[in-house]
């Protein structure tokens, strides 16, 4: 685990550094959205946008994107507990602002200090530890895709967001389609091995000929 620095005696973990770093912007924050909901007409404040982008420069201050190369050498265990760090980071958020705060794929690897690159490239290729990674990232991904879904069912963010994030391009989004031009699911890789080979899969059954009876 990595550690940064608050001032000359405290060292902390990169989840408790940006805590840190965010803890008064939230708390102004909190009061901001306290005193808009007691107006007669709320101001449509994008709350979210303001964090995201608040947090973008933390996590970069804290730690610039390392290169592909070296992220490719993150193993499937580190990649959970970056994840759950993240988890934790955005529960706490919530509970800071008093507001949903949905997760999202490039916010993650910036967490991670990886680029979208990466993680893409381990998702369909793998890493150079071993296939785990590769199921790790796509879990993980999945996760990320389905939070967007669950908060969208429960309008917490518009639908049309949602299936923005979820389908952005540039790596930026997970891979989706919609259903009936409306409804986002998600796209999972088919494999060879999920199928049984040609001979053990028994003949489709003809339908039976019904002749016209006479009346």
């Amino acid at each position: 685990m990595k550690y940064f620095a608050i001032d000359d005696n405290k060292t902390v973990s990169k989840l408790e550094y940006i805590e840190n770093e965010m803890s008064d912007f939230l708390d102004k924050l909190a009061i901001e959205k306290q005193e808009n909901e007691m107006r007669k007409k709320p101001l449509p404040i994008e709350f979210n946008t303001r964090i995201y982008n608040k947090l973008e420069l933390v996590m970069l201050k804290a730690e610039s994107p390392m290169s592909n190369n070296e992220a490719l050498c993150i193993s499937a265990s580190e990649f959970y507990d970056l994840y759950n760090e993240y988890c934790e980071l955005c529960c706490w958020i919530e509970n800071k602002v008093g507001i949903p705060y949905y997760k999202n794929k490039p916010e993650f690897c910036n967490y991670c200090a990886i680029t979208t690159e990466a993680f893409d490239t381990i998702k369909t290729t793998g890493g150079k530890i071993d296939g785990h990674q590769m199921e790790a990232v796509n879990d993980i991904d999945t996760r990320i895709a389905n939070s967007i879904l669950v908060s969208a069912e429960n309008a917490e963010i518009k639908s049309k967001m949602a299936e923005f994030r979820l389908g952005a391009k540039n790596g930026l989004g997970h891979r989706i389609q919609t259903v009936n031009n409306h409804e986002p699911v998600m796209v999972l890789p088919i494999r060879e091995t999920d199928f049984s080979p040609i001979s053990e899969i028994a003949p489709p059954k003809m339908p039976k000929q019904i002749t016209n009876k006479k009346e």
